[in-house]
Order: structure tokens, then sequence, then C-alpha cells
């Protein structure tokens, strides 16, 4: 590292900490007040990663304003994802009736349809999400793991695992 390079990030770090000082509890504040639905640590956390990414475009008369706006997003985007997963859930929770008409076909019996239906009922929703991903999306390999954002061998792995306790679930009902 040059010398030029190693004194610009001494004095950027330099620069990130007096702002971290200084504004920090501001920050904290703001969110408690403001957002006391959310997870305040996570939101100030969130904020100051942010300025530190983008702390050449931090105003130097506005500062405090300038993170409270990134907070404020942050903030209002983990409400607005908090209503989708709420909606995805509720969704969810609606889906047992439909799931045994999806299962049930000229090969499954109505009362074996059912009984999935309830052993997937028990499932932990991870279980179930890869589970219903594969067999109602279809999904395998590489698009399984796109879909939950790991490697197709791990996806593979998890399904695998998931089916195994499908199994166990549904063996103890007998």
């Amino acid at each position: 590292m040059s010398g030029v390079h190693a004194d610009h990030e001494v004095q950027r770090r330099t620069e990130y900490e007096q702002i971290f000082r200084v504004h920090r509890r501001a920050v904290d504040r703001f969110v408690a007040a403001t957002y006391p639905t959310v997870d305040r640590d996570e939101i100030v956390a969130l904020t100051f990663e942010v300025a530190w990414r983008r702390l050449d475009d931090a105003p130097a008369d506005a500062v405090r304003g300038w993170l409270l706006g990134i907070a404020r997003n942050h903030a209002r985007n983990a409400i607005r994802g908090r209503g989708r997963r709420r909606t995805v859930v509720d969704a969810l929770a609606a889906t047992p009736t439909r799931r045994v008409s999806w299962l049930h076909d000229e090969h499954l019996s109505a009362e074996t349809a059912r009984r999935l239906a309830t052993a997937l009922d028990q499932l932990q929703d991870g279980d179930r999400e890869v589970i219903e991903l594969a067999a109602f999306g279809d999904l395998r390999g590489a698009e399984l793991g796109v879909a939950l954002g790991i490697s197709a061998g791990a996806a593979s792995v998890r399904l695998h695992r998931a089916r195994q306790r499908l199994v166990d679930i549904y063996g103890a009902d007998q």
C-alpha cells in the first residue's frame, strides 16, 4: 500500500469514527422514538454500514440529517419487509386445505393426501419450504438452490433431510 493511499485510509477511518462517536446516540434515539417496532440495533448497524461505504457522499454540513435519512430508509424497509412476510405467512397458513387438493390425484387416496398434508403442517418452516418448492414448484438441483439462495448440493442435502423428517412424521401418524 502506498503512503498516500495509507494516509487516505487512516484519514477516512478517523473521519468515520468521529461521525460514529458524535452521531450514534442520535441515530439510536431517532430510531427508538420514531420506529419502535423495528430492531433498533439492526437499523443503527445498517445505517453506519452504509455510512462507511458512502462516506464520501456525507454532506459536511448535514451529517446527522444524512444519517437519519439512511436510518429512516432502513426502518421503513424493515417495516415493509415485515408486512410482506406477514402476507406470505398468512397465505401459507391458509394453504393446508389447498395442499390436500394439490396432493390428491388418481394415485393418492383422499385419506393419504390428508395425512400427508397434516405431516407437512408439522414440519418446521424451512423443511416445509424446501419440500413445497421441490414438489409443487417442480424444482431440483441448481434451480432449487437458486430459489433457496444456496448451492445445488446444499439444496439437495436440505431436501433429502426434509423428506426424511416428513417420512418420520408421516410414519408416526399410523
